[in-house]
């Protein structure tokens, strides 16, 4: 069993990786032509400080299923549903909250 601290660090590795990725494909891709998203109200163009947590919870999404797939043990995909709750729950609150 994982200890909080070291989920906690892989949630946090997890939405600074893609928010780094998102922004250098968007850099690339605007130094090729044309880029297909801008964020208008960030500071870094083409990646969002209002993302990052998605990027976490749809990394540990992923870090779940992989396990699941490789034990062969459905008892780990369970841990899906609060991962995909806390996804669904910030979704709501960016879009009605903050909008």
């Amino acid at each position: 069993m994982a200890k909080t601290k070291d989920i906690l660090v892989l949630y946090v590795t997890l939405c600074l990786v893609g928010a780094i990725l998102e922004w250098a494909y968007g850099t690339l891709w605007s130094l090729c032509g044309q880029t297909p998203w801008i964020y208008p109200n960030s500071i870094l163009r083409y990646t969002s400080f209002e993302g990052l947590p998605l990027w976490g919870l749809g990394g540990l999404i992923s870090v779940t299923i992989y396990r699941t797939y490789n034990s062969r043990s459905w008892k780990i995909a369970v841990g899906i549903i609060p991962l995909l709750a806390l996804a669904a729950i910030w979704v709501l609150i960016h879009g009605l909250v903050i909008q």
